[in-house]
């Protein structure tokens, strides 16, 4: 795995430990542009707002993935250097294959990093329903994860992991290797 300077995986815990707590205004996992607006400061509103509803266009986005998403840009290490796909959160799937053709990607058996994404095999607590989850690594340990996740209870929250329990697909260093 191509390494990668501390500063900006710190960089991004610190923006993510910014937003704990942010709710979630529908309990719907629809990333209301409400909340987008209350998770993006407001001095960033001109830089990202329109990008991040651009991405939208109109479609679902999920609520975790626009979090990473957000987090990852703020941190000047976006998901891919794509700027059509940059700031579309619409899955975290989708995030997942974009790191691997990125060369970011690690598996769910390599030690993760604080600042890492990660990427789960279900939604977990997160909320009913398909799909998948994701957040930031905040901590690691030899037997806990402690990572950010954005819409984990309908809020931004720290949520403790085993790492070997079969939740987390993998991992990914934004910016490594670029």
């Amino acid at each position: 795995m191509p390494g990668e300077r501390p500063e900006p995986a710190l960089e991004r815990v610190r923006i993510a430990r910014e937003f704990l707590g942010t709710e979630e205004l529908t309990g719907k996992n629809d990333l209301d542009p409400r909340v987008l607006r209350r998770l993006i400061p407001a001095d960033l509103h001109p830089t990202y707002l329109p990008l991040f509803e651009a991405a939208a266009n109109g479609k679902f986005q999920a609520w975790c993935g626009t979090f990473v998403q957000l987090v990852c840009a703020m941190a000047g290490t976006p998901i891919t250097t794509s700027a059509k796909e940059r700031y579309d959160g619409r899955q975290i799937a989708r995030l997942e294959r974009l790191t691997i053709r990125a060369g970011t990607y690690f598996g769910y058996q390599h030690r993760p990093m604080p600042g890492d994404v990660y990427f789960s095999t279900s939604r977990g607590g997160s909320d009913e329903g398909p799909g998948r989850h994701g957040g930031i690594v905040a901590t690691v340990t030899r037997t806990e994860i402690v990572t950010i996740d954005g819409n984990w209870g309908n809020k931004v929250a720290k949520v403790r992991r085993d790492p070997f329990d079969g939740f987390v697909s993998g991992y990914a260093r934004p910016g490594a290797g670029w």
